[in-house]
C-alpha cells in the first residue's frame, strides 16, 4: 500500500524542526538503604531528534497551603519512535519534560508527545 506522504516531506520541513531533544529512560540505582534514586540515561537512537516544542496549555492549582502551576507542552518529532513510552522523558535547550503521552500519525511517519515540564 502507498503511503500518502512523501519519504522527504519530513527533510523538507527543517525549518519545522528548529529544535533537537534527546528522549531519556530511568535506569534507577539503589542508595545505601536500598532506596531507589533515578538515573537517567540517553535512550540509544533518540539522541539529538530534530523536534518542534509548543505550549499545550497550562493550568494554576491553589490548595490551602500551596498554589502550584502546571505547564503543558506538545512535542512533535521529525520521525516516527514507536518505543518512547511515558515512563520516559525529554530534554532540550536545558529543558527536561515528563512525558505523559505518545501519540503516532496515522501514518506512522511523525511521533508526538504530550509533557510537562520538570525543570
Amino acid at each position: 500500500m502507498a503511503s500518502i506522504i512523501h519519504p522527504g516531506m519530513l527533510a523538507a520541513l527543517s525549518d519545522f524542526f528548529p529544535s533537537t531533544c534527546t528522549i531519556q529512560q530511568n535506569t534507577p540505582e539503589q542508595d545505601a538503604y536500598g532506596e531507589p534514586i533515578a538515573d537517567w540515561d540517553d535512550l540509544a537512537g533518540h539522541v539529538d531528534i530534530p523536534c518542534q516544542i509548543s505550549p499545550a496549555g497550562g493550568r494554576e492549582v491553589k490548595l490551602a497551603n500551596q498554589t502550584y502551576t502546571v505547564a503543558s507542552h506538545r512535542i512533535a518529532l521529525q520521525g516516527s519512535y514507536p518505543t518512547i513510552a511515558p515512563a520516559m522523558r525529554v530534554t532540550s535547550g536545558g529543558a527536561t519534560y515528563d512525558i505523559l503521552a505518545v501519540e503516532s500519525d496515522s501514518q506512522g511517519v511523525m511521533t508526538r508527545l504530550l509533557c510537562q515540564v520538570v525543570s
